[in-house]
């Protein structure tokens, strides 16, 4: 290998995919709608960007009843649409809850 070529190392990206029957945001978001002509293959989701106050929460209630609560970081992009909620795991500061109680198996 030359040595001008340095060897980087690629994360990979950990998309988080999650259905729901209820879904809230709360605290700091802008919101982004997207128009159907600019991008016809995505036009089923809105974009939230998280505005980095500290309290850009998503809160959702799965089938089966479990609930489920994030915090997250500043520029954070959660896709939300067609009951489906997208975004990177990298972009979450905390999972804040999760009713153990209703998950699977137990």
């Amino acid at each position: 290998m030359p040595e001008n070529l340095a060897a980087e190392i690629i994360e990979p990206i950990r998309t988080t995919y999650i259905s729901f029957v209820e879904c809230e945001l709360r605290g700091g978001w802008d919101v982004f709608h997207q128009d159907p002509e600019i991008f016809p293959d995505d036009k089923e989701h809105d974009i939230y960007i998280a505005l980095g106050h500290g309290d850009s929460e998503l809160w959702l209630v799965q089938s089966g009843g479990l609930r489920r609560a994030f915090n997250f970081k500043s520029g954070a992009e959660v896709r939300v649409g067609q009951s489906m909620v997208r975004f990177e795991q990298d972009e979450v500061e905390e999972e804040l809850a999760v009713d153990e109680d209703k998950q699977q198996g137990k």
